[in-house]
């Protein structure tokens, strides 16, 4: 049903039949139509998409930054230095 306005209101359509995939006609040397697509995704990409999904390297950056800031040792001179010259790099 299609809804337009307030007084405008129009009959439902009849769905159609979803289509099947016809091997026997993809395998045929003169046929056009084509088999289903495919994809490939690298090692690299598989990797990073299970690491995604885990979580798991973030969950443990995330201790170990926790377990440095309890114990005093996360903020050193160094990092600080180099927060500092990030700031000022994005500034200018």
């Amino acid at each position: 049903m299609q809804i337009s306005g307030l007084s405008q209101i129009h009959q439902a359509h009849s769905a159609q039949p979803s289509q099947k995939f016809d091997t026997e006609a993809a395998n045929r040397p003169d046929s056009k139509v084509y088999g289903p697509d495919e994809v490939e995704f690298s090692q690299e990409a598989q990797a990073a998409s299970q690491t995604a999904e885990t979580g798991e390297i973030r969950a443990n950056r995330i201790a170990d930054i926790r377990a440095q800031i309890q114990a005093g040792t996360y903020e050193t001179p160094e990092k600080l230095e180099l927060a500092l010259k990030r700031m000022l790099g994005d500034l200018g």
